[in-house]
């Protein structure tokens, strides 16, 4: 039994060897509309090893006579790449199957309302991001699995109509606690996702500070996780979280507004091919409160003062430790404000730490990425051009925009630009990062996707043919927005290293909606 395909839409990835062109292709390929057209005729499978012809770059839902297949592009020569869709006369699919993200809904159900919404706005999306970098479907459903068990129940309460997030945070410019990102680092893609632990009693007398949330958050990674190492998360506990006697009077301190900044933890997750990287984040703004100390000298003596867990680290240290002294930093507010570590793999595990600067001027940035000089590597050398491009291309500004002039204002209270440096052990040299804070174009996607393009364009190793694509796999239903870029990343390691940050649009329900009475029907 045979299926057609036709090259039109991309919805897929196929390569044909160039030797099995005239056999597997009829009738010949012609252009048409800026487009290779053909038709593609594939043999009912099993597997992929029922493919004589046709070499799948990666495993698809396929039931025993079809095969599904997403994303192509066209190559000039070698092998050859094609766009394709299922044909009108391809049989459909039948009506109880299903995507792996429904298939996890389906057979585990849902402990209540608010996770059921919660995986409704991150299970498709994460499921598209991982299908988009060919990720097998095993491991799809191997990293659906994780993020539905240890991460949808720590997302908190929906918000809701008539309260909003029960728990709002800085995290994003609407108060959501949750990121999806796409990772390119030269060809190679990585789905991330980043969030910060909340709980009903996030912000009450059971847990003031969001801190228990994340404790019991970090256990339950830490279990599952064969290589978690808690050396370094319990002692950032120590030197970052509020002591309970300490409670009353750090409550009694707290400035307006103060909690939606100080995120006393994020949690972060790449989802690699051998498995699940956590990266826990801390910051000591209420630490700060506590103590009457400055946060950034919280966050610089938490590493320097244990040599015997950071001393590998304390050179790359010192270096940024320098430039915040500096006056050039003093005068652009430039300080820190996060540190994050690798939390599995500890032997060779990066330090981060995080700079923040509150004016937004292109020379303010590179002043951090280069620490005032400091950094001078070709690496930087040429990091610093790039980053340049990219920032006035994702940021829709004219090339004479004067690079000493701030960008406008906007109603995210986390203004600004961050930059973090990764710290190696043994490696006195800082990696930097910067977060080019895109937000401010949230209404303007289309300009932020052009230029990435062009920046993809120009570094074709990177092997993004078509990013606008990608975007409205995501993104755009029926032409409608769903997400917006939030930050776009850059650095610079022999290669490019880019960072696509997400923030999904979140529609709050009415507080009936979020009634448990019905939840055993939550898995339907």
């Amino acid at each position: 039994m045979h299926s057609s395909l036709t090259a039109i839409d991309s919805i897929g990835w196929v390569e044909l060897q160039d030797d099995h062109l005239n056999t597997s292709l009829s009738p010949p390929i012609s252009r048409h509309s800026g487009k290779y057209v053909a038709t593609l005729d594939i043999i009912s499978v099993v597997n992929e090893s029922n493919l004589p012809h046709v070499a799948i770059n990666r495993p698809y839902p396929y039931d025993l006579q079809h095969y599904t297949v997403s994303y192509a592009f066209w190559r000039p020569s070698g092998t050859k790449t094609l766009q394709c869709r299922r044909a009108s006369n391809m049989s459909t699919p039948k009506s109880d199957t299903c995507s792996p993200h429904q298939a996890l809904a389906r057979g585990m159900g849902f402990k209540n309302h608010h996770e059921r919404l919660w995986w409704a706005t991150f299970g498709p999306l994460l499921e598209k991001l991982l299908a988009l970098c060919n990720y097998p479907v095993s491991l799809e459903y191997q990293h659906l699995s994780f993020i539905y068990h240890h991460l949808l129940p720590y997302l908190g309460p929906y918000p809701t109509v008539e309260n909003g997030f029960a728990w709002k945070t800085a995290y994003s410019p609407d108060g959501t606690p949750a990121e999806v990102s796409l990772n390119f680092d030269g060809p190679k893609k990585t789905v991330r996702m980043d969030h910060v632990p909340i709980s009903q009693w996030s912000g009450t007398p059971k847990d003031p500070f969001c801190q228990n949330v994340a404790l019991e958050l970090t256990k339950s990674l830490a279990d599952t996780l064969p290589d978690f190492i808690w050396d370094w998360f319990n002692h950032f506990v120590q030197t970052m979280f509020i002591p309970e006697p300490a409670t009353d009077v750090v409550l009694a301190r707290e400035p307006p507004n103060f909690r939606r900044m100080a995120m006393q933890s994020v949690n972060g997750c790449d989802l690699l091919t051998t498995g699940v990287r956590v990266k826990p984040v801390f910051n000591a703004l209420w630490k700060s409160i506590e103590t009457g100390i400055p946060h950034d000298k919280l966050l610089f003596d938490s590493i320097r003062n244990n040599t015997e867990l950071f001393g590998a680290y304390l050179p790359a240290l010192q270096v940024i430790e320098d430039y915040c002294q500096s006056d050039r930093a003093k005068e652009f507010q430039t300080r820190g404000c996060f540190l994050s570590f690798d939390a599995t793999s500890i032997k060779d595990a990066r330090l981060k730490v995080y700079l923040h600067g509150p004016q937004t001027a292109y020379m303010k940035v590179e002043d951090a990425f280069t620490l005032g000089g400091r950094l001078s590597n070709p690496n930087i050398q040429t990091g610093v051009k790039e980053l340049r491009k990219l920032w006035y291309a994702v940021l829709n500004l004219p090339s004479d925009f004067p690079e000493s002039e701030d960008l406008p204002a906007t109603d995210d209270l986390y203004q600004g630009w961050l930059v973090n440096y990764e710290l190696r052990p043994n490696n006195p040299v800082p990696e930097p990062k910067v977060y080019i804070p895109v937000a401010i174009n949230n209404k303007d996607q289309d300009s932020i996707v052009q230029g990435l393009q062009e920046f993809f364009d120009r570094h074709e190793s990177m092997d993004v043919r078509d990013y606008r694509d990608i975007f409205k796999t995501l993104f755009l239903d029926a032409k409608n927005p769903t997400g917006i870029h939030h930050f776009i990343t850059f650095s610079y390691k022999a290669h490019p290293y880019v960072t696509c940050y997400y923030k999904p649009h979140l529609e709050p329900v009415p507080v009936k909606e979020l009634e448990e009475s019905d939840v055993k029907g939550l898995s339907k």
